[in-house]
């Protein structure tokens, strides 16, 4: 085996991390790129008070000693770089790490205004809690000048910091056509995001991109699931100070947007349509009676297509059932696919059904998101992923949102089966031949297939590190006849865009096979 050394200088960073800071807590000691420096380290009160606990006697901290006892591995896998990878790593001042996934180090070459910056973002790692002021993607109209490059550069980790991942947003897909910053990127991280010089708090904000530009910008001011209930007082507060400012901003003033749940609109608030701009701030009817369930600002150019532009011309869908199988591509290599898929990552929330069908809508051009779904769905939205609570589900979903509702196929007594979708009844048998011909129709058609089964029984390509058993919802994209693979897509952001399982595999993996198309022709 051969190591490269990249790895062993993040193993050496890594290492005097923990020889520095005994674990992943802030200190107001100073330690300097030097034995001297590292020795006066203080052993914690924690493991001195600690009455059971696991020491590694021999490990990744004993390679930077250098000493007889702990260095093959180093000095064996490329002994004539070892003295540079040394040094390489003494010259740099460790500042902090935790088992999360991330560690942060400071090169002593910065300057004082840049180790300042790094200093601080690192020191709000260290706490847990940070800050992301983002009042730039509300600066109409320059904000629609915005593309994925200065989106990067807007909120990119400072010099001198690494880390895995941004901890301010993640992008949704490698493209780069969907950013979105959140409140938890990591289980021991609180990223409060705030608009207004910090007056307005926010949950969650999705910035989408269409062919390298600005297509339009959503910014979620609270909803029940994540920010819990929302008093009467505190919903009023947000919708003024969010009001006013759109006011000032595109100089026109709004119209009211109605519910209407016979069309599949199920939010109500304002709209402003100015050459400026556009802008909707919407919430569920009940809201104004004191029944937050969310509060929604979305932005966008007067260009803007599919859902925005829906969501601006009042309508419940942009896609017509006639223009779907504009989106179906054909490669080289025999895949067949609906190209331009939406991504979300269903995150720790973990309802895939919900994550899906956010995507499917969002492919039609509905403009709804994963919280007026869950509204929909109730409590089926954190119970079981088995096929029938999948369809009950989905039968709700279908019933609000002016989708017609379909059953390929559910599994029975392990042998997949036609069932009726209102009534909920069993008919005949569905094989594997039919179960390809349902795929092949649907994806000519430009329609994408909700796919529920049991992970882990057969092999899938990439294999899957997410979830590796149980029931999970997925959403068919395609077919391969040359290899005979059936092409799917995950809701767990960048990498999960087209992966790929055998279809007889798939056939047998199968637990429930599920249509949703849009009723407009």
């Amino acid at each position: 085996m051969k190591f490269k050394q990249p790895r062993i200088l993040n193993i050496l960073v890594l290492a005097l991390c923990f020889v520095v800071t005994g674990r992943a807590v802030a200190s107001d000691r100073l330690y300097r790129p030097s034995w001297n420096s590292l020795s006066t380290r203080q052993t914690p009160q924690w493991l001195r008070d600690g009455k059971f606990g696991i020491y590694t006697h021999w490990g990744v901290y004993s390679v930077p000693a250098q000493g007889p006892n702990g260095t093959w591995f180093a000095k064996r896998a490329y002994p004539r770089r070892w003295q540079t990878c040394r040094t390489s790593c003494l010259a740099t001042l460790v500042l902090a790490g935790t088992l999360s996934g991330w560690a942060a180090a400071e090169p002593v070459a910065l300057t004082e205004p840049k180790r300042a910056i790094a200093q601080s973002f690192v020191d709000q790692m260290r706490a847990g809690v940070m800050e992301c002021q983002l009042d730039e993607l509300l600066r109409i109209p320059e904000v629609w000048s915005l593309t994925p490059d200065r989106l990067d550069a807007a909120f990119a980790v400072p010099k001198g910091v690494e880390v895995k991942k941004n901890p301010y947003f993640q992008w949704m897909t490698v493209a780069r056509t969907r950013a979105v910053f959140s409140k938890h990127p990591y289980t021991n991280l609180r990223v409060d995001l705030t608009l207004m010089d910090r007056q307005l708090a926010v949950e969650e904000v999705v910035v989408d991109f269409l062919n390298n530009k600005l297509n339009g910008i959503t910014f979620s001011l609270g909803n029940r699931g994540d920010s819990g209930t929302m008093t009467a007082e505190e919903f009023q507060r947000r919708f003024k100070l969010c009001g006013t400012k759109i006011n000032a901003a595109l100089v026109v003033h709004p119209t009211a947007k109605k519910a209407d749940l016979t069309q599949g609109l199920l939010s109500e608030g304002w709209t402003w349509v100015a050459p400026l701009g556009m802008a909707i701030l919407e919430h569920n009817p009940e809201a104004n009676q004191g029944k937050v369930e969310f509060l929604r600002l979305k932005i966008a150019p007067r260009d803007a297509k599919g859902a925005f532009a829906a969501a601006f011309q009042g309508h419940s869908m942009a896609a017509k059932l006639s223009e779907l199988p504009k989106n179906v591509t054909k490669s080289e290599n025999g895949d067949v696919f609906i190209k331009d898929m939406p991504m979300v990552d269903q995150g720790q929330k973990g309802y895939c059904v919900v994550a899906t069908v956010q995507r499917l809508f969002e492919y039609y051009g509905m403009p709804v998101d994963q919280h007026q779904i869950a509204q929909v769905v109730g409590t089926d939205a954190k119970t079981g992923t088995n096929s029938v609570a999948m369809a009950e589900a989905l039968a709700k979903i279908d019933y609000r949102f002016k989708t017609h509702f379909k059953i390929i196929g559910m599994a029975n007594h392990d042998q997949l089966v036609e069932v009726d979708a209102r009534k909920m009844t069993v008919g005949k048998n569905v094989s594997e031949d039919q179960f390809s011909k349902a795929i092949h129709r649907h994806i000519n058609e430009g329609i994408p297939l909700l796919w529920g089964l049991v992970l882990g029984k057969y092999p899938e390509d990439p294999p899957t590190a997410q979830q590796t058993s149980g029931g999970h919802m997925r959403m068919v994209i395609g077919y391969n006849d040359k290899t005979g693979h059936l092409l799917f897509s995950d809701s767990w952001g960048a990498g999960h865009e087209l992966k790929r399982m055998t279809l007889a595999d798939s056939y047998k993996a199968t637990q429930g096979l599920f249509v949703m198309s849009p009723t407009v022709h």
